[in-house]
């Protein structure tokens, strides 16, 4: 019987069954997952086996992949799917209608839903879930697993990253998060999710409440040693929370347990621990030390031109006409700008523009997300090994690749250019009427304030000019 093939009759019920493959069957420590339907009619089995088999599959799918956790998770959601797709059938359809009593074999005329099945069958599932774990858990450890499996599967708890792709592909005011962004967001829950494990917590969003997030937040005060970079994670978590209280995945009357869970940050500072600009010694090092071609392009364009990292990486060919950079994509209106190509730089672009066409981006990349961030992770392991950082405010260097944009800012200062003007150049919006006058003065006066940043002398007999 072809629709019998995945069930059993044993001892008056069939059970689903399922065969693991070879390679499986280490990490499941079984050779068959088997699972009661909890029937002796064959017609009831047949619509009760669709989920556990579905269960079973992704069971295999993750085995030796993710945690058995994880893996549990998997399987909660496709029982929660099928259950999902039960619950949209038009009244009346699919209904069960013949079951025999299991204690005294009588057949009685019981009706329920196919849904109402599945929940049964899901409890079973959850009770030998809890079997399954106990010697690796612990009995009440394992029980506790077993229930937030049956929640999830049921509907009546979300994992905590079941909403975030979605969340993140719609963004906020300034549209979809970018890839770097995206990546960190992740990590925040990643580490919730793993501190809710420890504590023995359901890691559900139902199961974070006001008094959950306090102690969260508790816990990164003692764990990180900035609170800036504590309060990023709890910023990410709130934003995550108030998406869904907008988009009605969490009730209204929970609200958000993450408002007001910010650490406190001191007023003041220690003298030093602003990020800052690379001296001229550190500068001459980085672009005389052996850095490779691509590398070396990327930090002579930046010191000369005062771009973003990102707003490089985003230059296409087309970009780079009439004599200067056309910055089409940036992190605000203001950074929508054309800067002037300096002189140093015209042989570079002429390079790299070698073989390209009009739609090609200027540098090159390997990256999968953020386009510069092959550059910034090679540029980190190339700067620790010159031994060029500045840790004296902490564990965070004030020197990184950021520090190209502020010596190109400091040295155009140093040579008299108008901050407005240099502000002009970098991307800053105008904040005053005198701004906005020297912004009408056009590309020449912003060739001028390019021309004035000059490169260490030492430097300059270095730079690849063809």
């Amino acid at each position: 019987m072809a629709d019998t093939q995945w069930l059993e009759k044993r001892r008056l019920r069939w059970y689903a069954v399922l065969d693991v493959p070879a390679k499986a069957r280490p990490a499941l420590g079984k050779s068959r997952l088997v699972q009661s339907l909890k029937t002796d009619s064959l017609s009831t089995a047949r619509l009760r086996r669709h989920a556990v088999l579905a269960g079973f599959h992704k069971l295999i799918d993750n085995a030796g992949k993710a945690p058995v956790a994880d893996a549990l998770q998997e399987e909660a959601l496709s029982w929660r799917e099928e259950l999902a797709r039960l619950e949209t059938l038009p009244p009346g359809s699919g209904r069960v209608v013949e079951i025999r009593d299991g204690a005294t074999g009588e057949r009685v005329e019981v009706e329920e839903t196919q849904a109402e099945t599945m929940r049964l069958v899901a409890m079973d599932r959850a009770e030998e879930i809890a079997k399954e774990q106990a010697p690796r858990l612990g009995q009440q450890k394992a029980e506790a697993l077993a229930g937030s499996w049956y929640e999830v599967a049921t509907g009546r708890a979300t994992p905590l990253e079941h909403h975030v792709d979605a969340w993140l592909a719609e963004g906020g005011r300034k549209g979809p998060v970018i890839p770097a962004t995206q990546r960190a967001y992740r990590r925040f829950l990643a580490a919730l999710k793993a501190w809710c494990g420890q504590q023995g917590i359901p890691a559900t969003i139902e199961s974070i409440n006001g008094r959950t997030a306090s102690d969260f937040a508790a816990h990164l005060l003692l764990t990180k040693q900035e609170r800036s970079t504590a309060n990023n994670t709890l910023h990410a978590l709130s934003a995550y929370w108030a998406w869904l209280l907008k988009r009605h995945h969490v009730p209204p009357t929970l609200g958000n347990p993450w408002h007001g869970q910010l650490l406190s940050i001191p007023q003041q500072r220690e003298a030093g621990g602003d990020e800052r600009p690379f001296t001229l010694e550190e500068l001459a090092r980085l672009l005389g030390g052996g850095a490779d071609p691509t590398l070396l392009d990327g930090m002579t364009v930046a010191a000369l031109s005062g771009l973003r990292v990102e707003e490089m990486h985003q230059l296409r060919l087309r970009d780079c006409t009439g004599g200067a950079f056309t910055v089409t994509k940036g992190k605000s209106k203001a950074a929508l700008r054309s800067v002037p190509i300096h002189s140093d730089l015209v042989p570079i672009v002429a390079r790299l523009s070698e073989g390209k066409g009009p739609a090609d981006f200027l540098f090159p990349t390997s990256a999968k997300g953020w386009r510069a961030d092959a550059m910034t992770s090679r540029f980190l392991t190339y700067r620790r090994r010159l031994e060029i950082d500045d840790r004296s405010a902490g564990r965070r260097s004030l020197v990184n690749w950021h520090s190209f944009r502020r010596w190109f800012a400091t040295a155009a200062g140093d040579a008299g250019q108008p901050l407005e003007i240099i502000g002009a150049c970098l991307g800053h919006a105008p904040v005053n009427v005198t701004d906005r006058r020297y912004m009408g003065k056009g590309i020449d006066r912003l060739r001028e304030c390019v021309e004035a940043v000059k490169l260490p002398a030492p430097v300059v007999r270095l730079l690849p000019l063809n």
